[in-house]
């Protein structure tokens, strides 16, 4: 995050901290986000450069997202990116250079140039983000099915992923039935 120039950070860190894709998140509009009823709206994607009026899995269109959970306090991100602004079709993140949305061209841009600032020369965006995101969540505990209702994909598309973040996920089992286990002993390891 530091190697990111400051104007476009609130972008990158919505990324980090939603799992979003970034078409869905360049296409994020004021109207998506509702501070009322601490959700934000999943309707558009960009194709390309191509506003489409849905997600790229369709079904999932119009799905609500909450805003805070655990750790991630998207609302603080949303306000900061909104400002005073008020036009519902407002793009939610906009370049401070452009005065427009983002461009996937810059936005690849800015992000490659940082990754090749923090040495991180093979990473993507979308691993930053996206890939991110699941990995923290898996290695938290979270189930394929609970990652896949946040990501809107399907949980066999999760599984097939990031089966490979089995040991983490693994140690994590082993911690939540460690802690059970001790709790219903009294607290004393091996006791029943």
């Amino acid at each position: 995050m530091d190697a990111l120039p400051k104007d476009h950070r609130l972008i990158f860190e919505f990324l980090r901290r939603s799992g979003r894709r970034e078409n869905e998140t360049r296409a994020l509009k004021i109207r998506d986000v509702s501070f009322s009823k601490g959700v934000y709206y999943i309707r558009n994607a960009f194709d390309e450069e191509e506003l489409k009026e849905f997600p790229k899995v369709a079904e999932t269109g119009g799905a609500a997202i909450p805003m805070d959970h655990e750790d991630v306090y998207l609302v603080d991100i949303f306000r900061k990116a909104i400002g005073g602004r008020s036009g519902l079709d407002d793009f939610v993140f906009i370049n401070t250079i452009t005065g427009r949305g983002y461009k996937a061209v810059t936005l690849n841009s800015i992000f490659r140039n940082a990754r090749e600032k923090a040495g991180f020369l093979t990473i993507t965006a979308n691993e930053f983000g996206r890939h991110s995101f699941a990995t923290r969540k898996i290695e938290e505990g979270w189930s394929f099915d609970h990652v896949s209702v946040f990501l809107l994909n399907s949980p066999e598309v999760v599984r097939k992923r990031y089966a490979n973040v089995t040991r983490a996920t693994r140690s994590a089992i082993l911690r939540l039935h460690s802690k059970s286990s001790k709790i219903g002993s009294g607290g004393k390891p091996g006791a029943k």
